[in-house]
């Protein structure tokens, strides 16, 4: 024969009872971490702030222009060549 208590219950009882579990556990996370948080030591320590400086710029002296290259330079002057990457991984 076969005792009371070792007779199985119903699923939705089952469901319930690991919700309402569940639910508590998030309850006592919830206490510890955001209603009783731990005091750190690092809360103790004061952190001196920079204070902010107000700093003046002041207008660079104009320097000389740079002669600009006339059109007819540029002209024939050949394009440089770029150089490709080299492939690096997979594509290597």
């Amino acid at each position: 024969m076969r005792s009371g208590s070792s007779r199985r219950r119903p699923l939705w009882q089952v469901l319930i009872a690991d919700i309402l579990l569940a639910g508590a556990a998030l309850l006592v996370f919830a206490y510890f971490h955001h209603v009783r948080p731990a005091k750190l030591a690092s809360e103790d320590m004061e952190i001196a702030r920079p204070t902010q400086v107000a700093v003046q710029f002041t207008a660079a002296p104009e320097a000389e222009a740079t002669p600009v290259p006339a059109p007819e330079q540029t002209a024939h002057s050949e394009p440089t060549p770029v150089p490709t990457p080299d492939p690096v991984g997979v594509f290597a």
